[in-house]
């Protein structure tokens, strides 16, 4: 008897405490805030605009490629992972490239470097999205025949490359390389 009266007391004075706690003011106060103080609205976010975020994303990644391919190159080993940075038309290519030149003996030296670049065209509702890049690409690779002629390198030249997201990343569809005069160099 003397335990049931003990447990209903501490039931009884528990109900009361809850119930005093939950009758304080309908506005909450938070520590280091006095009530009534005035609050500073928190700044409201600057909308970020998509096409700005890839177009920045593609020339990341159209960066990647130009090193990569340049690194390709100089391997002169047609089994390089060009995949990660090319597929379709452009993976093709190279590797067609890259096979005849083991084939032929034909051994490439020094790098291209990307100079300068601009997205051209963008289509982010196409499945996959495409892009346009227009670059300055220095060519400064040379190419050495099996009988020791050598190709000199290109310089500055104009590349229009379409790039496509593939896997989270935009990576080179088809490429094409022209003189220095045409958009991208001039």
């Amino acid at each position: 008897m003397r335990i049931r009266r003990a447990v209903a007391g501490v039931v009884v004075v528990a109900g009361l405490v809850i119930g005093c706690s939950s009758r304080g003011s309908d506005t909450p106060q938070t520590a280091g805030t006095p009530s009534g103080a005035p609050t500073t609205p928190s700044p409201t976010p600057t909308p970020v605009d998509p096409t700005e975020v890839a177009k920045a994303q593609i020339m990341a990644d159209y960066k990647v490629f130009i090193d990569t391919q340049s690194k390709g190159f100089v391997s002169n080993h047609p089994t390089f992972p060009y995949e990660e940075v090319m597929t379709g038309k452009a993976l093709a290519s190279t590797k067609s490239v890259m096979a005849a030149s083991e084939l032929a003996g034909t051994k490439y030296a020094a790098s291209l470097r990307f100079l300068r670049g601009e997205v051209f065209s963008l289509n982010l509702k196409a499945t996959p999205s495409t892009a346009m890049v227009y670059g300055c690409i220095f060519d400064g690779l040379t190419a050495t025949s099996k009988k020791g002629k050598v190709t000199p390198a290109a310089g500055e030249v104009s590349t229009h490359d379409q790039v496509t997201m593939v896997d989270g990343r935009w990576k080179a569809s088809d490429t094409d390389t022209l003189k220095k005069t045409e958009p991208g160099c001039a």
